[in-house]
């Protein structure tokens, strides 16, 4: 036999504490009365900004979300893109300090770079692979002039 089962031969299950019938409701019919009454305040008058201020906080939080992606995409997406690449070329050379630092470097003429290129890249498949880009399809289709005459 386990020593827990003589436990409960010797002094039973059942607990020696008893609540008497009643007694909860006369305490709590004693607590009721005993209470002092309870006066309630009338409600204060809400002011126009306590009623707005959750509408213009969340207001100004989608705004700041707004800005912050903006700038986000500003940063993440470079202002010269392959949409119009001659006007935005032209507009990105016309900024001084960029145009001076390409053009002092190489200290040669536009005819002589352009004539530099042509003899490096006869195709435009090869400057498109070390360039790394892709031709729309309009112009992928089109026939490369012959420079080589």
């Amino acid at each position: 036999m386990r020593a827990e089962d003589k436990i409960k031969e010797r002094f039973g299950t059942e607990t020696p504490f008893r609540l008497p019938e009643g007694s909860l409701e006369k305490l709590y019919s004693h607590v009721s009365e005993n209470l002092p009454e309870y006066k309630i305040k009338a409600p204060e008058r809400v002011s126009r900004w306590h009623r707005l201020r959750p509408y213009i906080y969340l207001a100004a939080m989608f705004a700041g979300i707004w800005c912050m992606m903006k700038v986000f995409h500003n940063v993440s997406n470079p202002e010269i893109s392959l949409d119009n690449p001659p006007a935005l070329v032209a507009e990105a050379m016309t900024d001084l300090p960029s145009y001076e630092e390409y053009s002092s470097e190489a200290d040669i003429n536009d005819f002589e770079l352009e004539q530099e290129v042509i003899d490096e890249y006869s195709d435009i498949r090869s400057l498109q692979r070390d360039f790394g880009y892709t031709l729309r399809p309009e112009y992928a289709q089109s026939k490369v002039p012959d420079t080589n005459l």
